[in-house]
Order: C-alpha cells, then sequence, then structure tokens
C-alpha cells in the first residue's frame, strides 16, 4: 500500500470531522492553497476503503474512520450516525448478527455481509462508550 500525501490528508480530514463528504474534503483542503480536484479525493477515497481504514456511511454519502481492530469480527456492520452532531459510531451486536442470519436463511439465502445503518437522535456519550 502506498500511502500517498494526498491519502494522508484525505485520511486525516475524516479522521479530524468524524464524518465528512468527499465535496467538503476536496473544500478544506482547497482552502490550504492549491486547488483540489474531487477526482484525486475519490481515487484517494476508494484506496482507503480498499485498504480498509475508512467506511462509507450510504445515508449521509460520507465517510468515516473505520476502527482499526474489531472487537469482534462480525458480518453484520451496524452504524449509528446522529443527525444532531453528525457523530457515526459503528457497533456489534451478535443478537442482531444470529437474528439477521436467522431471517436470511428462511429465505433460502446464505448472508456473507450486512450493513444496517440507522440515523437519529443519540446521546453522544453513550454511543462513544458503546463504540469500544
Amino acid at each position: 500500500m502506498n500511502f500517498t500525501p494526498m491519502r494522508q490528508r484525505v485520511y486525516r480530514e475524516i479522521a479530524v470531522n468524524g464524518s465528512i463528504g468527499a465535496y467538503e474534503i476536496a473544500h478544506n483542503l482547497s482552502s490550504l492553497g492549491k486547488q483540489v480536484n474531487v477526482t484525486s479525493i475519490y481515487r484517494a477515497l476508494d484506496f482507503l476503503l480498499s485498504g480498509g481504514l475508512i467506511y462509507k456511511v450510504n445515508l449521509s454519502k460520507k465517510f468515516a474512520v473505520a476502527p482499526l481492530a474489531e472487537a469482534v469480527p462480525s458480518a453484520v456492520n451496524m452504524v449509528l450516525i446522529c443527525k444532531a452532531t453528525g457523530l457515526v459510531t459503528k457497533v456489534y451486536s451478535s443478537e442482531l448478527e444470529e437474528h439477521i442470519a436467522q431471517l436470511t436463511r428462511k429465505m433460502g439465502f446464505s448472508m456473507t455481509r450486512a450493513v444496517v445503518e440507522i440515523e437519529g437522535d443519540g446521546n453522544r456519550p453513550q454511543l462513544a462508550r458503546s463504540a469500544s
């Protein structure tokens, strides 16, 4: 993996902002001097996604830093998105994974991966605790 300066800057923008969109990243990096093309941002995002360093929040079309190590390996990723703060928290629930697996088996479907995104208003300290 070649972690170029552009990829580093994009990753840093995501880490600092919690969750952020590609155009916001381009705007923020362009404000530092040289105009940054959003195509360059998307290339960096593709690299970071493929390396598992970030993940895309589909509801908001934003990107967030992926936890460096999953507490429990899971086929189900649950992402909680706080509308008030923009905080994006990835959590694991064995009960949810079990329930989704049962439902998909009943339908004759073999689940390999699922993403559940939940948007709402949350208690920031409680979300932060649940993510660890």
